[in-house]
């Protein structure tokens, strides 16, 4: 089940209902919002996501209700999907940015990481 709601916050907390055990929150606006999965959202407190202008967050166990505080445009993506480990980091100057997904919980099979180590020799002339 997938549910999209482009929402415009206006300062205040505003309840979104949308469906799906968890949202995906990606903050469209420049400031920072916060989302949580109950009422009376505080900066900084337990349970509160913290997101930054043009990066995005889940927020778990929403069961259908997700409470967002601050001001301008959200994207809420609904899923049922409890493996989502979805991070998408701040968009850079250029408009840069990438969105990255823990491809273990997808299911996929990734190589053992390679570390590789620099070694140099000098010599004198």
């Amino acid at each position: 089940m997938s549910d999209i709601k482009t929402i415009t916050l206006d300062g205040s907390e505003t309840k979104v209902e949308i469906g799906g055990q968890n949202v995906i929150v990606k903050n469209l606006g420049a400031g920072i919002i916060y989302a949580s999965a109950s009422p009376g959202i505080t900066a900084e407190a337990d349970g509160v996501a913290e997101i930054a202008g043009g990066s995005g967050e889940v927020v778990f166990d929403t069961h259908g209700s997700l409470y967002l505080l601050g001001t301008g445009r959200v994207q809420c993506t609904g899923t049922d999907y409890s493996g989502v480990n979805f991070k998408q980091p701040s968009r850079s100057a250029d408009g840069g940015g990438a969105m990255f997904m823990n491809g273990a919980v997808m299911g996929l099979i990734l190589p053992d990481p390679v570390f590789l180590t620099e070694s140099a020799e000098t010599m004198e002339v």
